[in-house]
């Protein structure tokens, strides 16, 4: 009878402990899978968060408002407003208020409020009409501008005088290239 027994206990500890077997098995296998879709979705996350460059080109036109301000080093005070149309984004507004000789700061905005931020880096007359060429560079915006880098060089194609004082109609071409960091 104790041989019985010893065998039953024996029987039912093998049969427990593969239940438990089991249990851990069932258990790694969730592991693994759950490190699994955790990988897939890092791997999904870093694709999402990757960058797109893109080349734009377009034309812009609007005015150049020049006023005295006692707070601009040049005493001068530049502000530039207007309208353009990007090849790869389409219509926008552009806003600038900074002082003659400083670098602008520019915001572009888009009919949905997403804005494009761009600061000036350098100034150069052209060679064939002596007008500006300005290049500037993305320092980021909202939306789908946020983080956005790249470089634009706009090229001025008319200043000329208006009937007021100070004021003149702008003209110009631009092209780059600005990276976008995908959402």
């Amino acid at each position: 009878m104790k041989k019985l027994i010893v065998l039953s206990f024996a029987v039912m500890l093998f049969v427990a402990c593969q239940k438990e077997m089991d249990t851990i098995s069932v258990k790694e296998s969730e592991k693994n899978e759950a490190f699994s879709k955790g990988k897939e979705n890092e791997k999904k996350d870093k694709k999402d968060k990757e960058s797109k460059t893109v080349n734009i080109k377009g034309a812009l036109s609007g005015t150049s408002i020049l006023m005295p301000s006692a707070s601009c080093a040049a005493g001068l005070l530049n502000i530039g407003h207007g309208t353009g149309v990007s090849s790869h984004f389409g219509i926008f507004t552009f806003d600038n208020s900074d002082c003659l000789g400083t670098p602008y700061h520019s915001v572009f905005t888009y009919p949905n409020g997403t804005k494009a931020y761009t600061t000036q880096i350098g100034e150069f007359p052209n060679p064939l009409t002596g007008l500006p060429v300005q290049d500037a560079i993305f320092t980021g915006g909202t939306g789908k501008f946020q983080g956005a880098t790249g470089t634009i060089r706009l090229t001025i194609t008319k200043f000329e005088p208006t009937a007021n004082p100070g004021v003149y109609n702008v003209g110009g071409n631009f092209e780059g290239t600005v990276t976008l960091v995908k959402d």
